[in-house]
């Protein structure tokens, strides 16, 4: 899913580590169905990757589950983290999360990852570029219809527990937060009341765009991102 800046980003001159989450791509799954992950431990397993790939501390790019996985590695783990990207994603998914993501969990596992492809997709895109780009669109249903339905399931029961509200204050590192300006998963109002909260932190709405916004507004997020690691310190 970070296709369009893993490029970029090495042509500038900087190391890029993309990782599976538990649960996703290669990486292990649950054993039984109801599993559940805690943002806690996904965020371990986050920096046990960095100790694996010999990284003391790195600049973390999350987006959607990943900015609540990379928030708590802020929180967890701060001489990890030189820097935050946040992109569309909260530290608070809602009153709702609860019910939303349980049962979300528990259809997936009932009925299968089919389900989700549809919903998905009207979720992470706007109209316009479904119609206009179906060959994209395409590969990103193939690639939900790919998702082990245990490990969909344990990553959705951690969000119905995320909430890291009282904490954002915690974080000094530098801080973007991105959103597509008409993200239905984590609107503009939840990016607004996260870069609130994150002392220093510089907000960005891009659009027209969904909850996929590195996808579907690629080239603004890429100068975005690149603007943003430039202005770093030399150390991050």
């Amino acid at each position: 899913m970070w296709e369009r800046q893993v490029l970029p980003l090495v042509g500038a001159g900087h190391r890029v580590i993309a990782c599976d989450l538990p649960g996703h791509g290669t990486a292990e799954r649950p054993t039984r169905a109801g599993s559940a992950y805690t943002t806690a431990e996904l965020a371990r397993s986050l920096v046990l990757a960095l100790d694996e790939s010999g990284v003391g501390s790195g600049v973390l790019v999350g987006f959607s589950l990943g900015g609540g996985v990379a928030l708590q590695v802020a929180l967890d783990y701060p001489d990890r983290v030189a820097a935050l990207a946040l992109v569309d994603t909260t530290a608070w998914p809602g009153a709702d999360a609860g019910a939303r993501f349980g049962g979300r969990a528990a259809a997936v596992e009932a009925e299968g990852v089919g389900l989700l492809v549809q919903p998905a997709i009207e979720r992470w895109f706007t109209p316009e570029f479904v119609a206009a780009q179906g060959e994209i669109v395409g590969r990103y249903a193939a690639w939900i219809g790919e998702n082990d339905a245990a490990g969909y399931a344990a990553a959705c029961r951690s969000l119905a527990t995320l909430d890291l509200r009282s904490r954002l204050g915690e974080i000094h590192c530098p801080t973007l937060v991105v959103v597509g300006d008409r993200d239905q998963a984590t609107p503009v109002a939840m990016a607004r009341t996260l870069a609130a909260g994150i002392p220093g932190a510089t907000l960005r709405i891009l659009g027209p765009a969904g909850h996929l916004v590195a996808e579907e507004r690629w080239v603004e997020f890429n100068a975005a991102l690149r603007a943003f690691l430039a202005a770093l310190p030399r150390r991050a």
